[in-house]
């Protein structure tokens, strides 16, 4: 069977949405302002869904080859 993009129920075409979150660290410079020099961390992911210009969102699932499935909406809250 031939892959189908997963699509919302108006039409178009979901993107995946993926939320990271990151630490980056300054030093305080002797002036007392914010260093130029950093350090950046990323966190690991938090989570990941479809989303759609429309505002619908939708869990991803996955087909037995690996490939993004359209799943569950979530509800409105």
């Amino acid at each position: 069977m031939k892959y189908k993009k997963p699509i919302c129920e108006c039409g178009k075409e979901l993107t995946i949405t993926a939320v990271f979150s990151c630490d980056i660290l300054w030093t305080i410079n002797s002036n007392g302002k914010r260093s130029k020099k950093h350090t950046f961390s990323a966190d690991t992911q938090s989570g990941e869904h479809l989303e759609c210009e429309c505002g619908a969102d939708y869990e991803i699932d996955f087909d037995e080859k690996g490939r993004i499935l359209r799943g569950k909406e979530y509800s409105p809250v």
